[in-house]
């Protein structure tokens, strides 16, 4: 097999040689941007009705349910404030910090920021960024496909093609920073250089010629295009510098020279540079604050996330064609592990090329970039399928990367570019030059009428209506609590969630509670402080405390109201606003629907609640303002069991956290039960302020009790076992010993 380099080499009118046609139907002073034009112009023809964009209220988000909600945060701080990592008006009284869980790769915030200039609607805002995201990826699917040497009009067709696979309707908003796969194809495109050879660095000079520069054109490209792929999100970065790899590997394959295997290995260091510095300010954030429990990942999810050939081959969920509907409906209710893996559908066009490069692996004689894309997208699948090389990678080296699914955004590119190239051959054989022009409209042509209905579900927005009435009501409640309390008021909101990542609290889903941060632009809210960090634990230890404490705490504090979602309780909260009310003496105001209340905490209602509440209880207002917060922290799993018998599962070193925020020392007693899964007993060391014991653990249980003496500030009490591994077949968690009923109490002199 020879490198047909002429197919990769510098561009003429972006066109690689062996596949340029002669003829062309525009002036050539056009034939340059044209193509960009058509594929822009294509992109919001299909927009408009598939979206139902003509007389849509586009301040309006397309979900307002779930990550829908998180994705409006992400966009909503930056086009407000210019913040990233922090957002001062959430996680009230301190405020919300996001390095323990950074959320918007680098690359969106810089193509976000030219939307910042013209709005700050957050609304507007992510619909924009959404919308322009299928122009972006086509414009840089267009220009990889012309690099390959596809026709112009193959090329044309193929990059609307791909703007619309169904992984980009499916995720839409909710996966916000999974829909913006504009460097997919870019990253694509530089595997294939590195597999073929492509000269990117000139790393063997010839004698005497000094002069010769070590990078070329391509290879800046090269460069350029891993730094923006490590600044986009981790799964990309990591597909990205997999397909490195393999692409350095089966160039040296080819080659006696090791010329591939040295830029797979300069472009594979960029990369992962590049990822480095982009995770540089939650490093240094982590290295200096300690590890935080957000967003834990398990190694069988790796497994719940993975990615089958069916679905890949199978009709996209709700298709236009009533029986493959039907099909898939039936499938996804009987097929065992279907979730966000259901957005890998490749679509007719891209299962057709699929096979193609399946059966490309295995033929004698293969172009050389077909068999490149054969290699990379065979690798793909086993990096992604449901037990393959990526569950290897979750349970061997790392267990925060789980939804190896999302590679079907490169197979997808793989599978139509094979096809482009495929039929470019056949027509370039079997068509000749005097109709080839009118082949090259009515092929594309062709394609965009099977491939873009077969992609695009039927009825993306079926409930709009709907969803423009719940915003507006929504906006029109938090207009109202903000003409009742001064800008800047703290909001503290009911019932406690946890952030990132909470299960449902009855119908209340999760990220529900940024439903007014959203509506708002100057009121503070007390959801969205990061989970295990010190103001996270201080509202959940506040919002245990019985009604009256809980309103003392939240008052003394400097709260001005009590917005509460009655979705979160069993009773739609009746017996909660019932306290609350008797205590405040006043009623709440109630949004249109019914489903959110408000409790103005003014100085009338802050007065009511001090004739109500005992002279004991106000005496504890300090250390409910400045908690002793102690539990279970790095190394244990969340509690579980009831409010009387539970228990945290921890690994073999684990912590008790230990914050006291007051300005004092304080003294509690700590009382817990530690427990192995087997009767053979083994030692857990138990050290740090202050306490050195050693204790005998089994399955019977060791009772213990410590006071301890807590300065200002954090502290941990370091636990480590040798007791054996518990092996559960259903849970992957690594689990030593429990800590059973933990319990901590403040001893006052």
């Amino acid at each position: 097999m020879t490198i047909d380099k002429a197919r990769l080499g510098p561009p003429q009118h972006e066109v690689a040689g062996a596949t340029q046609h002669r003829y062309s139907v525009v002036p050539h002073a056009l034939s340059w941007p044209l193509p960009y034009l058509i594929v822009i112009v294509l992109c919001v023809l299909i927009l408009v009705p598939v979206w139902h964009l003509r007389g849509a209220d586009l301040t309006v988000p397309l979900g307002l349910v779930g990550d829908n909600s998180l994705s409006q945060e992400m966009v909503a701080v930056f086009v407000r404030d210019g913040h990233f990592y922090v957002n001062p008006l959430l996680g009230a009284p301190g405020q919300q910090e996001l390095y323990d869980f950074p959320l918007l790769p680098w690359t969106q915030l810089i193509v976000l920021a030219p939307i910042k200039l013209l709005t700050s609607d957050p609304g507007l805002a992510i619909n924009l960024f959404y919308f322009l995201g299928y122009p972006l990826v086509a414009v840089t699917s267009l220009y990889v496909l012309r690099r390959l040497g596809i026709s112009t009009g193959l090329a044309i067709a193929g990059a609307v093609l791909y703007a619309f696979i169904p992984f980009h309707q499916l995720r839409n908003e909710g996966h916000l920073v999974y829909s913006g796969y504009y460097f997919v194809p870019l990253m694509v495109m530089v595997a294939i250089w590195v597999s073929t050879g492509h000269e990117l660095f000139n790393l063997s000079r010839k004698a005497g010629n000094v002069s010769t520069r070590w990078l070329t054109r391509d290879g800046l490209v090269s460069l350029l295009i891993c730094v923006f792929v490590g600044w986009d999100n981790p799964y990309y970065a990591f597909f990205g510098a997999a397909l490195l790899a393999v692409a350095g590997l089966l160039g040296c394959l080819r080659s006696p020279k090791r010329h591939s295997l040295l830029a797979a290995a300069i472009l594979l260091v960029t990369l992962l540079l590049s990822f480095g510095v982009g995770l540089l300010p939650s490093i240094m954030y982590v290295h200096q604050h300690g590890r935080a429990a957000a967003a834990q990942r398990l190694p069988q999810e790796s497994e719940i996330f993975g990615l089958t050939l069916v679905q890949m081959l199978a009709p996209v969920t709700n298709h236009r064609i009533p029986a493959f509907a039907q099909w898939k409906s039936k499938f996804n209710g009987s097929a065992i592990l279907v979730n966000e893996n259901d957005t890998a559908t490749l679509g007719v066009v891209g299962s057709a090329g699929f096979l193609s490069l399946l059966v490309c692996v295995f033929l004698k004689e293969c172009p050389d970039i077909l068999y490149s894309l054969s290699i990379l997208n065979l690798f793909s699948v086993l990096l992604g399928t449901i037990g393959g090389l990526g569950a290897v990678f979750s349970f061997v080296v790392s267990s925060q990367l789980r939804a190896f699914n999302r590679v079907s955004v490169y197979i997808s590119f793989f599978s139509i570019a094979a096809l482009l190239l495929i039929l470019d051959r056949i027509s370039a054989k079997y068509v000749n030059r005097r109709s080839r022009a009118v082949s090259m409209v009515v092929l594309p042509s062709l394609l965009l009428l099977i491939g873009i209905p077969d992609q695009i579900p039927h009825g993306l927005q079926p409930n709009r209506d709907l969803v423009e009435k719940q915003f507006k009501e929504e906006a029109q409640f938090v207009q109202q609590i903000e003409r009742l309390v001064p800008p800047h008021t703290m909001i503290f909101q009911l019932p406690y969630d946890i952030f990132p990542e909470s299960p449902p609290i009855q119908r209340m889903s999760n990220y529900d509670e940024l439903k007014g941060y959203l509506h708002s632009g100057s009121l503070r809210w007390s959801y969205g402080a990061m989970r295990g960090r010190a103001d996270d634990k201080w509202v959940a230890s506040v919002s245990r405390e019985p009604v009256d404490q809980m309103l003392l705490s939240i008052a003394a504090a400097g709260f001005g109201g009590i917005y509460i979602d009655r979705y979160g309780y069993s009773d739609s909260a009746a017996s909660l606003e019932a306290q609350i009310q008797s205590l405040l003496g006043s009623q709440p105001i109630v949004s249109k629907g019914g489903r959110l209340s408000f409790f103005l905490l003014d100085g009338n209602a802050v007065a009511a609640l001090d004739r109500q509440v005992p002279p004991e209880r106000r005496a504890s207002l300090e250390n409910a303002l400045h908690p002793l917060l102690v539990g279970p922290g790095e190394g244990c799993w969340d509690r579980e069991g009831s409010d009387t018998d539970n228990w945290h599962w921890c690994g073999r070193h684990a912590t008790i956290d230990i914050l006291n925020a007051s300005k004092s020392e304080r003294k509690i007693l700590l009382e817990a039960t530690f427990v192995t899964w087997y009767p053979t007993n083994s030692t857990l060391m138990i050290e740090g302020s202050g306490v050195q014991q050693k204790l005998t653990v089994n399955n019977s249980g060791t009772l213990w009790q410590a006071v301890v003496t807590v300065p200002p500030g954090e502290q941990a009490i370091k636990l480590s076992s040798d007791a054996k591994q518990v092996l559960a077949p259903a849970d992957s968690r690594e689990m030593f010993f429990r800590i059973n009923n933990f319990h901590s109490r403040e001893l006052h002199p």
